[in-house]
């Protein structure tokens, strides 16, 4: 009885900790991140990534960004989709052999 007791123990508690793994998911879309830099800490160092976790874009603003903000995240939501939207087009362009003439405006 007792050897049943700790066997549906065990299981159970295995079940239990099954439940508690965390997956990672992360947009279909690109992302960005923030960080700061420890030797100047009035720096943010804003990083925006493609869906396949490219580095697109990478830029030290001068100040400290508060990402806790509503408006901070929308504007670098916004320049996220500029740049992918940016980097689609000119890749089809690369593909076509086309991106010298759009360039030179031919």
């Amino acid at each position: 009885m007792k050897t049943l007791f700790f066997m549906m123990l065990i299981v159970g508690l295995g079940h239990v900790h099954g439940q508690h793994t965390r997956v990672h998911t992360y947009p279909a879309r690109g992302f960005w991140t923030t960080e700061i830099s420890p030797a100047a800490r009035d720096t943010t160092l804003v990083r925006f990534y493609n869906e396949n976790h490219d580095l697109v874009y990478e830029e030290a603003v001068a100040k400290l960004l508060n990402i806790k903000r509503r408006s901070v995240k929308k504007r670098l939501t916004a320049t996220l989709a500029k740049l992918l939207n940016e980097q689609k087009e000119i890749e089809a362009l690369r593909q076509k052999k086309q991106l010298i003439a759009v360039v030179l405006g031919k």
